[in-house]
């Protein structure tokens, strides 16, 4: 692990690489939606093409969540930049390298190349991040949502109108990570110190061996429960919409773009509040919005309480997205088991997000669309609750802790 005394002074270039990890995610993970179709029709003779054109689609988001953890372990091995520029280069190869296949197959296998190399970039971007002074982390964390969902802005009308020429044009897209190369150049190496290097490296052993990583259980949950709202406000609201009557493209669209919009005000507001209110109290702001947001979702028969509930929504997904991930850096040493934390709760977001077809199906045929938005408020108000109660809990805990007896130790 990176001698965190050298990231305080950390330069420009340094500190834009790591904001640039908020973007990995986007660009890997939701960016191809349009070039599916025209995929899908190219490939139309080829043998279970409908189903490998699916697997394109869906195999890069739970290879992602699966890939954290080990991702955490190479930068804890290796250090933040090494993983970091060799990640960014699975990312590019694995996201181009499509444009060049002939067949469905190849074109699989190199998603799941893509989808190791954003686990590794996000996850050492991140465990950067974690190694910055308090007083920058927040500011930085902020930026990195910011970033990640102000991106979503251009990428999606970019991919749509390559995927109009070909689908082989819009998977060049990825290519954009290859200058976060020369930005990462400018992140601390390696420490030099070796026995230091061993002394922390079996600290960081000892600290992540748990299957959390010294995460709070009530975090991990909490986490997968978001996962679950972070599904149902991309992929699952436009069948909901169409259930209440907005089924035109162009409609859905406008609402999902006015989500986005909202996301962008609670990222980039974040760094501000959490100066006044700290990490714990954006938690429960992210979390109450999430919830607020869903429920309205839930209730909702015409364009104006869609647009509250949404924006609610995605407002909520971003300060809590950016809270989650600055408390589990908090919960650990920053010095040693980071990276292992980092991991844990990006498995418990994105993880959590294969179980939602198993809910969304059965309750929304069993009640409809909006009870499946009902049900996500009911969950995410038990993790506010969750978290307000374990969060009292230990600071009871902790004042009723007996000092220590100065005078029997003296």
């Amino acid at each position: 692990m990176d001698d965190s005394r050298r990231w305080v002074r950390l330069g420009i270039a340094g500190k834009a690489a790591l904001i640039s990890a908020g973007a990995f995610t986007s660009v890997g993970l939701f960016s191809m939606g349009s070039a599916l179709p025209r995929l899908a029709s190219d490939f139309g003779h080829a043998p279970n093409a409908a189903l490998l054109v699916q697997l394109v689609g869906s195999v890069v988001a739970p290879i992602f969540a699966l890939a954290s953890p080990l991702a955490a372990a190479l930068v804890n091995r290796f250090g933040v930049r090494r993983i970091y520029i060799a990640s960014i280069v699975l990312t590019a190869v694995g996201g181009a390298g499509p444009a060049l296949c002939d067949n469905l197959a190849a074109i699989l296998a190199l998603r799941v190349l893509l989808a190791a190399g954003v686990a590794g970039a996000f996850t050492a971007g991140m465990s950067g991040t974690a190694l910055l002074p308090d007083a920058q982390r927040p500011t930085v964390i902020g930026l990195i949502s910011f970033f990640g969902g102000g991106i979503c802005i251009p990428l999606f009308p970019l991919v749509g109108i390559l995927a109009e020429e070909s689908w082989r044009s819009a998977f060049l897209v990825h290519l954009i990570a290859l200058p976060v190369i020369l930005l990462a150049l400018g992140l601390p190496g390696p420490s030099t110190d070796i026995a230091a290097d061993a002394a922390r490296s079996a600290d960081t052993d000892r600290r992540a061996a748990g299957l959390l990583a010294g995460i709070p259980a009530t975090s991990a949950v909490v986490a997968a429960v978001v996962g679950l709202s972070m599904v149902a406000s991309s992929m699952y609201s436009p069948f909901f919409l169409a259930s209440i009557g907005i089924a035109e493209p162009a409609r859905i669209g406008q609402i999902l773009g006015a989500m986005s919009l909202c996301s962008l005000i609670g990222s980039g507001s974040y760094g501000f509040v959490h100066r006044r209110v700290g990490t714990q109290g954006l938690l429960k702001v992210g979390l109450a919005s999430i919830a607020a947001g869903c429920l309205i979702m839930s209730m909702s028969t015409g364009i104006s309480a869609v647009l509250c509930g949404i924006g609610l929504l995605g407002a909520g997904l971003s300060i809590f997205v950016a809270s989650i991930y600055a408390s589990a850096i908090e919960s650990v040493s920053a010095e040693s088991s980071a990276p292992a934390a980092m991991g844990v709760i990006t498995f418990c977001l994105y993880g959590s997000q294969m179980l939602f077809p198993l809910i969304s199906g059965p309750v929304g045929q069993w009640a409809g669309p909006a009870a499946v938005f009902l049900l996500l408020a009911i969950l995410v108000l038990l993790g506010l609750v969750l978290t307000v109660t374990m969060k009292r809990s230990r600071a009871v805990h902790k004042a009723a802790s007996p000092e220590p007896n100065c005078e029997a130790t003296s």
